[in-house]
This record gives structure tokens, C-alpha cells and sequence, in this order.
């Protein structure tokens, strides 16, 4: 064999146990890929008083809660077939409120857990039925659902009492309606639904005993949400591209149909990702934009300061996961490529 291939075998077989030493040092166990989180999905409680989080429990995700002043923790949900992974606050921060199917059945009833005795309830114990939550109203002790209890293909609107289980009609489908929205004075008074066309419509009523009508009519290639009432309980926040390449932030006059743009990336880069409001006032807090970074800018003096406090925390984009009702409290995580995650509590005057 000439001198100048055996350098070139030798070169070749260094090659490969270079590349496999790289692999065998650098491959991933295929089983983290499908680990639970160590901590997932923190949020504040509505007073300010609590921190909970998903973590895991017998190889499920539960949720743990602790005193955010004393830090003290214990675990609140013990589901040990399925993952309690869609939880929410109730309004008095006394309770965890969470989905959860049988087996993945998808059939989500919904449960409510004190966090003082841990006793959890089934407040949805119908066969074959799922459940959404739609909306809890502040200082309430009525949550709004949709449900397909009258019918399986179709999810009407319910009040449900969270201390008692009882149930109260809100709206019933009439077969195209896809989502529901509540006044400040907790009625759902503006429903969307899809038309035969695929175009989103917009409806509206006085009250809950009062017939819809339609207000408005969007083209089916129009991005079209609903997001809360004004504060005059006349006009509805909206997120639409109507007439325009991006979403923005728009009023819709409930009486006319008319849309009012109030806020849109001053950047002209991205559509509306999200808008913030006061949970008792419906105010508008915050909006939320994302290009090559995330972007939030407050609407209001107060929260443009919290939010530019906690920019100068990290450079990394963050998210708000959750606030307290008083706003002097949140629960932040930044990330970015090289971050997988990092959530923080953050206090107005303690950044």
C-alpha cells in the first residue's frame, strides 16, 4: 500500500472516531425530548398573595402553589393518569380551577380545588360533554363556559357558579357561533360565528334575553377576534386586518358596525399578538407585537414604567404570564435561543 493511502485510510478512520467521540458526547437521550418540565406555567393569584406552578407529581404535572411571602409550597392537584395542564385562578384566589378529560377522551370536564383543604370537585360531571372556560369575571363567583352539554356539536354559553356547580343558560348555539363575550356587568352580549361563505361575522344583543343581530361582516381572508368591551359597554376591542395588510388593535361600535383603529405596530412589521386589560375596568393596559423581537408597549404611564423595568431586567424576550388584579405584581418569563426559560416575580418599586 503507497505511503499516500495509508495516510488517507488513517486520515478517514481518525475522521469517524473524531465524529462518533462528537456524537457520543453531544446526543440527547430521545426520552428528554418527552420529559415533563421541572417548572411550567407559573401564574399569580389575582390578590398577589399566591404563586402557583406546574411541576411533577408520580410523572404527571400538577399544580403546586406557595405563599409568596413565605414561600411555603404544597400541592394542590394530584392527578396521576392525566396532566392537569389547563388551570386557571378563580377570581377570589381561593380556588384552582382546571380541564380535564378521562384517559384522553378529550371530553374536558371542569374541576375546582381549594387551596386551603386540597378537596377537588367535579363541577361538570355530565357524560360525553367538554368544556371551555370562556372568561372569569372579576370579583365573581359565576365563571363563563362554553359547553356542549344541549348538544355535541355545538357549544353554548353558561354561567357557572364555582361554590355550587349551578348552572344558568348564557346563550344558546344557533349552529355557527364560535365564541362568546361578556359586558362589564357580566352579560354576554356579542357572540362570532362563522357564515356558509367561511366569513367571521360579528352579533350582538341589549341583553341575554334579548334576540341577536348581525353588526358586521368580515371577508374571509381578515384576521378577526373579539378581545373585551369598552368601557362605555358600547363598543367592543377587536383584533382585524380589515382594510389593512396587519392586524391592529380596533374599536367596533356595537350600534353602527363602525371600526375604529386604536392601536397598530408603530413598527409596521407585525400583526397584533395581544392586548392587556384591566380585569376590573376592562382598561386597556398593554399591547403586545412580535418581529424580530417581542414587543409590549403600555398604554398607560404606570404600566409603560413596570414594563421598561423589567426590560432593563434582561435583554432576552419576555412574555407576561399573569398579574395581580392591582397590577403591582406579575409573573415574567424571558427566553430566548440560548435560554430555555427563566420566570421571575416582579414587584412594582422592587424590580
Amino acid at each position: 500500500m503507497s505511503l499516500r493511502k495509508i495516510f488517507l485510510t488513517t486520515f478517514a478512520l481518525t475522521l469517524i472516531i473524531w465524529v462518533q467521540s462528537a456524537l457520543a458526547i453531544r446526543l440527547i437521550p430521545l426520552e428528554k425530548f418527552f420529559d415533563n418540565p421541572l417548572v411550567d406555567n407559573c401564574q399569580i393569584s389575582p390578590d398577589g398573595n399566591w404563586i402557583s406552578c406546574l411541576k411533577p407529581y408520580q410523572g404527571k404535572l400538577n399544580v403546586f402553589v406557595r405563599d409568596s411571602l413565605s414561600n411555603s409550597e404544597s400541592l394542590v392537584t394530584s392527578e396521576t393518569e392525566r396532566p392537569a395542564l389547563n388551570y386557571f385562578w378563580s377570581a377570589n384566589s381561593k380556588s384552582i380551577l382546571y380541564l380535564q378529560d378521562h384517559l384522553g377522551d378529550e371530553n374536558y370536564n371542569l374541576f375546582s380545588v381549594s387551596i386551603k383543604n386540597k378537596t377537588s370537585v367535579n363541577l361538570t360531571p355530565f357524560p360525553n360533554t367538554t368544556v371551555e372556560i370562556v372568561s372569569i369575571p372579576f370579583n365573581s363567583e359565576e365563571i363563563l363556559i362554553g359547553m356542549n352539554k344541549r348538544n355535541p356539536e355545538l357549544m353554548d354559553a353558561y354561567w357557572l357558579n364555582i361554590n355550587n356547580g349551578k348552572l344558568r343558560v348564557a346563550a344558546e348555539n344557533p349552529g355557527n357561533f364560535t365564541a362568546y363575550l361578556a359586558d362589564l356587568t357580566n352579560q354576554v352580549r356579542v357572540a362570532t360565528a362563522i357564515s356558509a361563505n367561511g366569513e367571521t361575522e360579528i352579533h350582538t344583543r341589549t341583553t341575554e334575553q334579548e334576540p341577536w343581530r348581525l353588526i358586521k361582516r368580515y371577508p374571509i381572508e381578515d384576521i378577526t377576534s373579539v378581545l373585551a368591551f369598552h368601557q362605555d359597554g358600547k363598543r367592543i376591542y377587536v383584533k382585524s386586518s380589515f382594510g389593512r395588510n396587519l392586524s391592529a388593535l380596533c374599536l367596533l361600535d356595537l350600534s353602527t358596525g363602525e371600526e375604529t383603529v386604536v392601536y397598530q405596530d408603530p413598527e409596521n412589521e407585525s400583526d397584533l399578538v395581544n392586548a392587556i386589560f384591566d380585569s376590573k375596568t376592562h382598561q386597556l393596559l398593554a399591547v403586545q407585537y412580535e418581529g424580530d423581537k417581542v414587543r409590549f408597549y403600555g398604554m398607560t404611564p404606570e404600566i409603560e414604567r413596570d414594563l421598561e423595568s423589567i426590560r432593563k431586567a434582561s435583554p432576552d424576550n419576555f412574555y407576561l404570564s399573569s398579574r395581580s388584579d392591582d397590577h403591582s405584581r406579575w409573573v415574567v418569563a424571558f427566553y430566548s435561543p440560548t435560554n430555555p426559560g427563566q420566570t421571575f416575580l416582579y414587584q412594582r418599586d422592587k424590580a
